[in-house]
């Protein structure tokens, strides 16, 4: 994306997506899904179509909505999340992992209006430093760019976030979908877009102390 490049990081914000997944059996299961193009939706209509253009004899498909950064630069929104995991970016530090002090690029929060698209993406990347624990290399985080601003995205709020569970009545008929809780927590990802940069100040005071 040339735009990372130049792009500025206007507003962002925590914004819901709705995710799909397939199987007989994947219902709270903890198998492993693997993402595939057109999984991702901003809104639960698009998802439910979407789910009708797979549909085969037997299929069994889920919705859930998820949590994701939205970022909004001058002429470009992209959406990064995480798949696999109960609680989305519960590794990330947006200030950086400590024994990464001696780099001072991997002490700077780049979640922050003002600072570079590029530099925010690339804080994503599992060996940037920002990782307590590294993801996974594949299946786990994953960036889009979309199509709409910040503002038409749905709120994420996770007392009323839920699952879909797909059901069929007969192939003439479009599915129906039975709503459950969500079991997807948000916590950490609100974490990262509430935190402001440290100081100088204490950035030295760190340093000093791991020599």
């Amino acid at each position: 994306m040339r735009q990372l490049t130049s792009g500025t990081i206007l507003k962002r914000g925590v914004r819901k997506l709705y995710y799909i997944t397939s199987g007989r059996n994947a219902w709270r299961s903890t198998w492993i899904h693997q993402y595939q193009p057109g999984c991702m939706h901003v809104d639960l209509q698009a998802a439910k179509q979407q789910a009708e253009s797979w549909r085969k004899n037997g299929s069994v498909f889920y919705i859930n909505e998820i949590p994701a950064i939205v970022m909004q630069s001058e002429n470009l929104t992209l959406v990064v999340t995480q798949i696999n995991c109960d609680v989305v970016f519960a590794d990330y530090r947006p200030n950086g992992v400590h024994h990464f002090l001696k780099n001072p690029v991997s002490l700077r929060n780049h979640m922050l209006p003002g600072a570079s698209l590029r530099l925010a993406v690339s804080s994503l990347a599992r060996d940037s430093g920002y990782w307590k624990i590294q993801p996974p290399p594949r299946d786990s985080v994953l960036l889009f760019k979309a199509d709409i601003p910040l503002q038409w995205f749905d709120a994420y709020r996770e007392s009323s976030v839920n699952q879909y569970r797909s059901e069929s009545v007969g192939g003439q008929c479009a599915l129906i979908w039975k709503e459950y809780p969500s079991i997807v927590k948000s916590k950490a990802i609100r974490n990262i877009v509430r935190l402001r940069n440290r100081s100088s100040t204490m950035l030295r005071e760190l340093e000093e102390k791991t020599g």
